[in-house]
């Protein structure tokens, strides 16, 4: 038995969070509620500046966004984005994932084509955060009024992840596919 405390038990409790928040509504006051329990343990046991720990903040902060609390999501996020590139360096996917969580947050395009380009430089045009924060993008473009714009950008989405498809899947297996894609793909 691992313990309450143990490094896989907290990757565990932020996953179940996760789910927890995933049921929508009727889970997000539990989820922000184990959130907030499992970061308290994660700076105990693994120190505030871990990357565990930033994930499990950053974790929160969506929660928290999602369930209507934007100040303090977006002050929680401006912290991990603080720590992460301090801790990671600027480059890294969470580092990444920080700026993306923040753009998005404040709808701003700026900030979200300056980490789009990040994104593609540091993980390839179809990888999975690429492909979010290019989305990301698209909703900017509309919440600015700037229509063709938001559905070039749908486009670009719908090209990067079709092509990131045809390159991770390979060649057809047995049935016809390989589902899922190989392990180390992204």
């Amino acid at each position: 038995m691992l313990g309450g405390a143990h490094p896989d038990t907290l990757t565990s409790r932020n996953n179940q969070a996760g789910a927890l928040q995933e049921t929508g509504a009727s889970g997000l006051e539990r989820a922000v509620e184990l959130y907030e329990r499992t970061l308290a343990e994660s700076e105990l046991v693994l120190g505030p500046e871990h990357p565990r720990t930033l994930l499990v903040r950053n974790n929160l902060a969506d929660a928290l966004s999602q369930s209507g609390e934007c100040e303090r999501a977006v002050a929680t996020w401006e912290s991990v984005l603080a720590d992460s590139e301090r801790v990671l360096g600027a480059d890294h996917p969470d580092t990444l994932l920080a700026r993306s969580n923040l753009a998005r947050a404040h709808r701003s395009v700026e900030a979200t084509e300056s980490v789009l380009a990040d994104c593609v430089r540091v993980l390839g045009p179809g990888h999975p955060r690429t492909l979010t924060t290019r989305r990301d993008l698209a909703r900017a473009h509309r919440a600015a009024g700037a229509l063709i714009e938001a559905n070039a950008e749908c486009e670009r989405a719908v090209r990067d992840s079709t092509r990131s498809w045809a390159t991770t899947t390979g060649p057809p297996g047995p049935c016809g596919a390989n589902w899922p894609p190989r392990a180390g793909s992204w």
